[in-house]
């Protein structure tokens, strides 16, 4: 069986959250200042709207991100407060 590949890219800053229906459209921002567009597409309006919050929130305080994306599926992932949690 192959490993599956990831692509990893840090850090990320998010320029903008836009919310339609079951849907999230993000901008983020590199280091250098390329912008990239990710869109994540949820089962239903509800979850949109909590990853919405939540994705707001890291935009609103320019948390550092990073993106996580496999094969099928992506992830923007707060890896300090991660590690902060793992290792208090």
């Amino acid at each position: 069986m192959a490993a599956e590949r990831f692509v990893i890219r840090q850090p990320l800053t998010l320029d903008s959250v836009e919310l339609d229906d079951a849907w999230v459209r993000v901008i983020v921002q590199t280091d250098v200042g390329r912008q990239h567009e990710i869109v994540f597409v949820f089962d239903d309006e509800w979850e949109a709207g909590q990853q919405w919050i939540q994705l707001d929130e890291w935009r609103r305080a320019a948390t550092p991100l990073t993106y996580v994306k496999g094969a099928a599926t992506g992830a923007l992932i707060d890896d300090a407060e991660l590690l902060r949690r793992a290792l208090a």
